[in-house]
């Protein structure tokens, strides 16, 4: 938890997290640290990256090799910024990227625009 205190979180906010998910206390600070440094490559600021985390802290479940995955499967279906998608549903941070390909692939044999299927995997997964 000490890249959390490092990273500016709060005790506080890192409780709630922890509250939330409660296996945050068995993943290591390399580990949160690198999907940490995911988040600050696709262009999220601090403040972002935080509300990403403390919204969604199941975040820190995944592997940063399965993040890196999602990115690069979301963003071969159509979606350019990925800063603004995840910080407006951090949710779709839990889903494989089979999963968007597989909805993907569904909709689009079904005749579905790649707007409207898009618009499907952005608001479809809001908690």
């Amino acid at each position: 938890m000490d890249v959390l205190i490092r990273y500016g979180f709060s005790i506080e906010e890192i409780q709630n997290m922890m509250d939330t998910n409660i296996l945050i206390h068995t993943i290591s600070d390399k580990d949160i640290a690198k999907l940490l440094e995911l988040l600050n490559q696709e262009g999220c600021s601090r403040n972002e990256i935080k509300n990403i985390t403390i919204t969604n802290p199941f975040y820190f479940n995944q592997s940063d090799e399965s993040i890196i995955h999602l990115f690069s499967t979301l963003r071969k279906i159509g979606f350019h910024s990925l800063k603004y998608l995840i910080d407006m549903n951090p949710y779709l941070l839990n889903l494989k990227s089979e999963d968007i390909l597989s909805i993907y692939q569904e909709m689009k044999k079904k005749g579905v625009q790649d707007k409207e299927i898009l618009d499907y995997i952005q608001y479809q997964y809001l908690v």
